[in-house]
């Protein structure tokens, strides 16, 4: 058991796994995209030259692009953006940090999830490279309150709770 306030081991950038609708679409080994931005205006008053405030005007969230080596769940998630097209629904997905042992550090549920791309892999005789699948995920916004940190996670309860709070990205 650690000391109170002693960091443990941290979400490492290449632990992290991706559901759609509770469909497991395997584990990836690249995210990009995990953002929101807020448009933002200053606030000038009357008789002022500098800006007093500033009048937040909405949020926009970046697309999320998934990239990993193809492997034995490649087929579902070609299943699963092929099926899209029969059933263009909006869904929800969860992308989960995990440790280096595989414990979940904590999750971003996105909601109004749809795919925007799918790229297989080039395949040349002429070299070694590792055959990569990409995946990209246009959607409306985290889930209310932006990330569920787990109970058990590697950062300390008091460190999950201010991550999550100081994230608060999900718009009802």
């Amino acid at each position: 058991m650690s000391a109170p306030g002693q960091m443990k081991d941290p979400a490492v950038s290449y632990r992290f796994a991706v559901e759609v609708d509770g469909l497991d679409l395997g584990a990836y080994t690249e995210c990009r995209g995990l953002a929101a931005t807020y448009s933002v205006d200053a606030v000038v008053e009357g008789g002022s030259l500098a800006p007093t405030g500033h009048l937040l005007k909405g949020v926009s969230y970046a697309d999320v692009t998934l990239v990993r080596p193809l492997d034995e769940s490649s087929g579902k998630v070609a299943a699963w953006f092929s099926g899209f097209a029969d059933n263009p629904k909006p869904t929800s997905a969860r992308i989960t940090a995990m440790d280096p042992g595989g414990t979940t550090i904590c999750a971003w549920d996105l909601q109004g999830v749809v795919p925007k791309q799918w790229s297989g892999p080039g395949f040349s005789a002429k070299g070694t490279d590792v055959a990569l699948e990409s995946l990209t995920l246009a959607h409306t916004g985290f889930a209310p309150g932006g990330l569920s940190p787990s109970a058990s996670a590697g950062a300390g309860a008091g460190a999950s709770a201010a991550f999550s709070a100081s994230a608060g990205f999900g718009v009802s």
